[in-house]
């Protein structure tokens, strides 16, 4: 329960230094921009609930411009607000690093104090965990605002006025609280990057509002072709006696996987001692006829049930701010794990036939990213020296690999070095520095064509290292960093938990040794993403999606040179704010359909 307080019309008065926000709207799909204002409620701790009439939201935001605004999920309240103060009043208080939300806080304080950022994270759950308290969202008081529309604040029934004020208290109260928590955990002073995480998590509301063009007919003929081929690989698994749909189907896995000599190669789950089902366990293994034909009928299987899940011409995919790396997480559909083949990603198109989409991809982001952690971190990096100077990475690490001359090292003047040799060197830099082991390693490279011994695989980590020493380094430290827990599995094996920090000083606790290194350069990136997004928001660009290093934008046909400049603009201004010591390259291309 909450303590006493009373309940005010607000009267122009100044409130205290933070102050936590709240709307009550009509109840509309969260998608649109339908969203109407019907009660707007502030709270300021001093045991008042002042509710702010429409007619005095801009009067109200223009004098508490220097004080603190709180509120859960603060995105949905800025976007109703808006409609009436206009977005620059908004973007002055994200700038001024102003704006504070209690779901992104509660995210990143889970991660600091667990390794684990809250899916769940309602207010409802916050109150209860933190606060012990389990309040009541009554679903009529909730869904019922709409009918006081055009009703002076004093007229509404008490329970709604209570309801709404109480929403404010709680937000207010867990605030505190969390601030309180995460304080121990908030080592280089960033409130663990709570400011850079609450501008993504704003201009990704923006993204999933204004929704990406899809073609029913282009989708619906896709669909037909893909289930002839469906019914084809059905027929031929058969035969091996793997029947779709029948009991007992994962024992008549395990015997095909055994009768084929597989059983002892694959991994198997440590909870359940199964054989792997996995994708990319069962890759390096893909010219055995049943496991090839079994990973199409997956890969296949999933795009029939995506193109079966959209039934409108524009999809509002749903984005989740903060994953345990510190990257953005897509679902309801989730178009970014679409495969690049098979013909998905054409049915995606401008939602206006004078329209086409701008897209723009960082060039090697998460190399330079951990080529700027290595150089902050240990005073210097060969890969940041290499990217500044604009030579090709690909090319060093081939030649060290493959012992050639690089030449200039550049991909026009390689020297010695030969096409297949430089595409090799991108699995090495693109998949190394995560901590794949050898036998990993060699299982990818067969997947992309290089059928490698797992001593050549040895040896290309070598190579790699030797190319770029600052790695060595970058390795031994999250060795290092373990905290003395271990997580031990159910067949008796263990890992060592680590404690890790981005350079943005987000905590992650207990992450396992590839996490720790994963995090460092993947999290970095999806920062400067997260404020490149942001910038392109404040620029006015149309973003339709974000796809980790890459951004598309619809515009008119007729504006796209200007639109490629300002995107490439907020893209390097965005993530130069993070990565400030080593060159960001931008891409830009112009795409009819969402072909890459």
């Amino acid at each position: 329960m909450v303590k006493d307080y009373t309940i005010e019309v607000w009267k122009g008065h100044k409130m205290g230094s933070t102050i936590a926000l709240d709307t009550e709207t009509n109840f509309a799909d969260f998608h649109t921009r339908d969203h109407k204002m019907i009660t707007c409620q502030v709270y300021d701790g001093k045991g008042i609930v002042y509710f702010v009439e429409k007619k005095d939201i801009m009067k109200f935001m223009k004098l508490h411009k220097d004080h603190n605004i709180v509120g859960q999920n603060i995105p949905f309240d800025v976007g109703v607000l808006s409609k009436i103060t206009g977005m620059d009043t908004w973007f002055e208080f994200y700038d001024a690093d102003r704006i504070w939300d209690t779901k992104i806080l509660y995210m990143l304080y889970t991660l600091a104090a667990t390794g684990q950022a809250s899916v769940k994270s309602s207010l409802k759950l916050i109150c209860l965990n933190l606060l012990g308290r389990d309040i009541d969202k009554n679903h009529d008081i909730r869904t019922g605002f709409e009918q006081f529309e055009n009703t002076p604040i004093m007229d509404i029934p008490m329970e709604y006025l209570r309801y709404a004020a109480e929403d404010a208290i709680h937000t207010y109260d867990a605030y505190f609280k969390l601030r309180n928590l995460i304080r121990e955990h908030d080592k280089y002073n960033t409130v663990l990057s709570h400011h850079i995480q609450v501008k993504g998590a704003l201009a990704l509301d923006d993204i999933h509002k204004n929704g990406l063009g899809f073609d029913l007919e282009t989708a619906k003929l896709r669909l037909s072709e893909l289930d002839t081929q469906l019914l084809s690989l059905k027929q031929r698994l058969a035969v091996w006696g793997y029947v779709q749909g029948r009991a007992g189907i994962t024992d008549d896995y395990e015997r095909i996987i055994t009768h084929i000599g597989l059983a002892d190669k694959l991994p198997r789950s440590k909870k359940t001692q199964k054989i792997t089902q996995k994708s990319s366990e069962l890759e390096p293994y893909s010219d055995y006829p049943f496991v090839s034909d079994y990973l199409k009928f997956e890969e296949l299987h999933k795009l029939t049930t995506f193109l079966r899940g959209v039934e409108d011409d524009t999809i509002h995919g749903r984005f989740n701010p903060l994953l345990n790396t510190g990257r953005v997480s897509m679902s309801k559909p989730n178009i970014q794990q679409l495969p690049k083949t098979g013909g998905i990603r054409e049915c995606f198109i401008p939602k206006s036939k004078d329209n086409v989409f701008v897209d723009a991809d960082y060039s090697a982001i998460e190399l330079v990213a951990l080529a700027e952690y290595n150089y902050i971190t240990f005073g210097e990096s060969r890969m940041r020296d290499l990217i500044n100077d604009g030579l090709d990475l690909h090319v060093a690490t081939a030649a060290e690999v493959f012992e050639k001359n690089p030449g200039k090292t550049t991909k026009d003047e390689c020297g010695d070095v030969l096409p297949e040799e430089r595409q090799f060197a991108k699995i090495v830099n693109f998949g190394l520095g995560g901590g794949m082991g050898a036998t990993t390693f060699a299982g990818n490279a067969k997947k992309e064509g290089f059928d490698i011994t797992v001593e050549f695989s040895k040896h290309t980590k070598e190579s790699w290292i030797k190319t770029y020493p600052e790695i060595g380094s970058f390795f031994k430290e999250a060795y290092q960093c373990k905290n003395g827990r271990v997580l031990q599995y159910e067949n008796g094996d263990t890992q060592d938990l680590h404690t890790h920090y981005t350079l943005t000083g987000r905590k992650r606790e207990d992450c396992g040794y590839s996490a720790f290194l994963n995090t460092t350069f993947q999290g970095l990136a999806a920062d400067g993403c997260k404020l490149a997004i942001y910038e392109c928001m404040k620029a006015g660009l149309h973003m339709v999606l974000v796809l980790h290093d890459q951004i598309m934008v619809e515009a008119n046909k007729n504006d796209v040179e200007n639109v490629q400049i300002t995107l490439k603009k907020c893209m390097i201004d965005g993530m130069t704010k993070v990565i400030k010591n080593t060159k960001v390259g931008v891409e830009v291309q112009v795409l009819e359909r969402f072909c890459k």
